[in-house]
This record gives C-alpha cells, structure tokens and sequence, in this order.
C-alpha cells in the first residue's frame, strides 16, 4: 500500500473517535499521577528515495522508492500527568525493520542494467514527549509531540557484474555491508485514544505515530565479499572495507590501503507511520475537579507569522579549494543543506471548537524559503567554477484535529493534521569556462504537482479577553516536493540572452517513473528524466493572534 494512502486511512480511522466528543468529564475523578506504557505495532515507510535502474539492460528506465522505514515496533514509557489534560512522557521503542528489496535486476547477467540492492534497519530510540488530552464520557482522545533521538544499524546487500582481466566473461559481485555508529534524529507526532478498563487502573489505547527521521551514518564496513558465491573478503583492503563518514573531507587525498577511506556524510530515511496497540497502568492516583460540562463553542480565525528552521534536509556536495585556484590535496569538499521550508513561514485558518478540548482547525500557508548557495569548482586547472543556489517556496493547505486544555489561565493545545502542498524550487547557476573565456548564468524552475505531508503543533494561547488570544506555537512539517515539469526560465551567455536558441530538450523537463531512452531522440520534445524530490521539512516557531467569534454555549 502506498504511504500516502495508508496516511490518509490512519487519520481517517483517528477522525472517527473525535466523533464521541459528546460530553466533557463531569465530577470529582481519579487520573494516574505516574504510568507505565507497553505497546507493539506495525507500519510502513515514507519519504523514501527514489532509486532508478534499467529493467532490460539498456533501452527502459524505472524508478522504485526506498521502504527502509518498514517493519515491527514495540515501545515502552513512563509518564507523569501535570493535571487532568497536560502529561509527559519519556519514552523507548525498537524498531525492527523489514529487509526491503529496492532493485533486483541479476537476471540482467552482464547486459548492463544487472543490479541488486537491499536495505534493513534496526533503530532503538529515546523519544520525550508532551501529551495532551481531553477525557470524554468514555474515552480519552490525545495527541503527542516529542523528539526522537537513537541509535541504528543498518544492513545492506548490494550485487552488481564484475567484468575485468581475470573474469573476462563476467561474474556476479555481492557486497554485504553494515553502516554503523552516528545517530537518528527527527520528530514523533501521535495521535489515540484511551479506553479505560477497570476503575481507571488500566487502559487499553489504540494510537498512530508519524516518526520523521534520518539516519547519519558514522562508518561504514563490508563484513562479506564474494564473487560467484565464492569468499574473497581476504582480497579487500581496510580502504575498500572500512569507511569514515565526515561533513568535510579532501577528495584529492590518497589513502593509505592500511587506513579506512572517507566520504561525505550520507543519511538514509527511515520515515514511516506506525498504528499500535496496548497497555496503560495506573503507578500512582491523584483526584481532580471535574471539567465544566457545557464549555462554550466557537468559531474562530487565526493570523500568524514565523521562521522555519531545518529539519530532514538535502544534502548536496559543495567542493571549495583552500589556496585560491591551486588542485592540490588540500582541497576540501564539503556538505550544503537545503530545505525549502527553511525562511519565512505566514499563515492563516479558520476553526470551530465543539467544546474546550476539541476542535478541528483548518489553515493555509505560504513558505518563502531561503536561498542556500553552493559553489563547485572541478578538480581540473583551467577548467573554471560553477556558483550556484536553491530557493523553494511552497503554498500549503492544512487540515488538523485540535486538542486543547487550560493552566493557570493559558492554554496549551496541540494540532495534527495533513498538509496538501504546492511548491516551486528555483535553481540559479554561474558558470564561468576559463579556457574559452565563457560566462553563463541560467534559471531553472522546478513545480508541478500535489504533495502530501504532515504537520504536529504544539502552542500556548493566552487569552486577552473572551474574543481575542495571542499564541506562540511550535510546528513541525514533514513534506517533501516532487515535481513533474522543469523549466529553463533564463538563460545568457556572455550577458547576452540565448533562451530563445536553446532546444527545448535543453530547456524543459519532464519526470516520470518510467521511460524509454527513446523518449529522448526528438530534441523538439521535453527531456524525459527521473523523478526527483526536495525537502520542505521544518521546524517553525510562530507567533500570532485569534479572534472568537459565534460562541454559544453547548445544549444540555
């Protein structure tokens, strides 16, 4: 089933609770001060990365998506409940994913496309949190938002043909290699309900998690090499063997064979969503007052504004030169991370509370993201430089589920919900050819589409009077834009402009899953390519205000 889609299940099965909204708590009523929490479920990856191969060798291209985020969870916690609405929770889960199959093209033998890829990942976790909820008559709707911080291994076989001196006929390659060390880090967002069992001492509840997280690799080592099934891992150096992820390295650098090699820093996404079940037990009572059961119910209009910061980035390779125009072993490649939701975020919505705990919250942003530079300088002398940028804007359509409570005269509440976006990332690129004293500089635009992703807020409002609230929130997004067109918008060489000569397989992009190379004969005709996806993740802080208006109170 495709993440999209199992999403969308997900926060249709979780609509279906709120649906009991009815009644508040009335009466004096007993919570659990401290509690203890055991869960197992299961989900499936998103945000994963596209990955193309050739299904017959040589003419047809296909792209898969990474699922490396697939697999069983199990989870405990410990949590301390502040008053009836407003908990904590600090937390550990394992998951254990499924072995994902990305290409599986060895029946391609030596016809150019033969290829074999797959990927597993185990990841413990630490993930704090702050929980909100509202107690019904029956049940105790919630929503969580934490961190998620660990540590994983992940597990990869990769196979390929070998063609040299000594297998002049070919043979088949199979590396098996462990990426170890470094961390996981992202956010955790949920959404359940509670349903207590007996006298409140033990709940059963039902729950979905949105994890968003990458893995940054610190090393990694091939533990298996073989070549037609025979063992050759002897044959390898510790520079074939072993490898040191860094965010800085010098690519002219010989290694020694005794010393493991270095790289650029990778990340592996292992995003997914995961729907659990299990057990909530009372560690400890206190009493509180019951809840006013006829709370006011209202309409109301939010204006915002804030900045976004990065979460989930790409990462692109940035190669700069430490003595001026010298090649030398002192250059040094270094990593950029672009997020197009990173800059300034506006926003409005409009709302409707059914009661104190519970709303539904509907609410449109614009991204204005920042432009985050690169340079490239090849590693030729004479050859000249390539300045570049990415800048990514996004219009955003975001519908949540609200969860609200009251301390000490704020409000804290907490919004999840989905976001349907519309996004354009903009490239700019300077060339300059030093041989033939050539300068160019060129536009490329790069949209289409609807993408799909989610949002978890956490805020506090303080109200000003009964029609009027100010707030101050933190909202975490996770969504990528995948676009189907690009499009060459300028282009000059020389300062002279040269769009109008340029052919327009050269100055427009079309991308699709599946192609021929044959799609690309006709120079009249868009370039054919492969998909590819930009990170709008962020984590924005905003402040804002809100206007009540329609309040009436609920009927009896």
């Amino acid at each position: 089933m495709n993440a999209k889609y199992f999403i969308l299940i997900a926060f249709s099965c979780i609509l279906g609770i709120f649906k009991v909204k009815g009644q508040v708590e009335s009466g004096d009523r007993t919570i659990p001060k401290f509690y203890f929490k055991g869960a197992i479920g299961a989900g499936m990856s998103m945000n994963g990365e596209f990955t193309s191969y050739q299904t017959d060798g040589t003419n047809n291209n296909q792209n898969t998506i990474t699922n490396f985020g697939n697999g069983a969870v199990a989870a405990i916690s410990l949590g301390y409940q502040l008053n009836s609405n407003i908990g904590f929770e600090l937390g550990y889960s394992y998951l254990y994913g499924s072995k994902d199959v990305v290409v599986n093209q060895q029946h391609l033998m030596y016809n150019g496309g033969d290829l074999y890829i797959d990927g597993q990942a185990k990841i413990h976790q630490i993930i704090p949190s702050i929980v909100i909820s509202a107690p019904t008559c029956k049940l105790r709707p919630y929503m969580k938002v934490g961190l998620n911080i660990g540590m994983a291994s992940f597990y990869s076989q990769q196979g390929s043909a070998l063609i040299n001196a000594n297998y002049t006929n070919g043979a088949w390659e199979d590396y098996k290699i462990l990426y170890h060390g470094g961390y996981t880090i992202g956010t955790q967002s949920a959404i359940g309900c509670e349903i207590p069992l007996n006298s409140h001492k033990t709940s059963l509840f039902f729950e979905a998690d949105f994890n968003n997280i990458i893995y940054l690799p610190g090393n990694r080592s091939v533990y298996a090499y073989t070549i037609n099934g025979a063992d050759q891992f002897s044959s390898l150096q510790t520079s074939d063997k072993e490898l040191v992820y860094k965010n800085e390295v010098y690519p002219n650098f010989h290694y020694p064979s005794t010393e493991p090699s270095e790289f650029l820093q990778v990340s592996i996404p292992l995003s997914g969503v995961y729907l659990a079940a299990g057990i909530k037990i009372d560690l400890g009572s206190k009493t509180l007052p019951g809840i006013d059961p006829l709370p006011d119910r209202y309409f109301y209009t939010r204006l915002q504004a804030g900045y976004g910061l990065v979460t989930n980035a790409d990462r692109y390779k940035t190669i700069l030169l430490s003595r001026g125009l010298t090649y030398d072993d002192s250059d040094y490649a270094s990593i950029v991370l672009f997020s197009g939701g990173e800059g300034l975020n506006v926003g409005a919505g409009i709302g409707y509370m059914f009661n104190s705990n519970f709303g539904v919250d509907i609410g449109v942003n614009y991204v204005n993201g920042m432009t985050k530079k690169y340079v490239v300088i090849p590693n030729t002398a004479g050859l000249g430089y390539d300045y570049g940028s990415y800048t990514g804007n996004m219009v955003q359509f975001v519908p949540s589920l609200v969860i609200a409570s009251n301390l000490c005269g704020l409000q804290p509440y907490a919004r999840l919900g989905l976001i349907f976006g519309s996004g354009t990332v903009t490239q700019v690129e300077d060339q300059y050819f030093q041989q033939y004293g050539i300068t160019s500089h060129s536009v490329w635009k790069y949209m289409g589409g609807i993408s799909l992703g989610y949002s978890s807020v956490l805020g506090i409002a303080k109200p000003i009077n009964n029609k009027f609230d100010i707030f101050i929130e933190a909202a975490f997004n996770n969504i990528y834009d995948v676009p189907t067109t690009g499009n060459l918008t300028s282009a000059t060489v020389n300062g002279v402009d040269n769009l109008n000569s340029v052919d327009v397989q050269d100055k427009s992009i079309v991308y699709k899953n599946s192609y021929s190379n044959a799609d690309n004969y006709d120079t009249s005709k868009p370039k054919v390519v492969d998909p590819v996806k930009y990170s709008f993740c962020s984590a924005i802080v905003s402040i804002g205000a809100r206007f009540k208006f329609g309040m009436h109170k609920n009927p009896k």
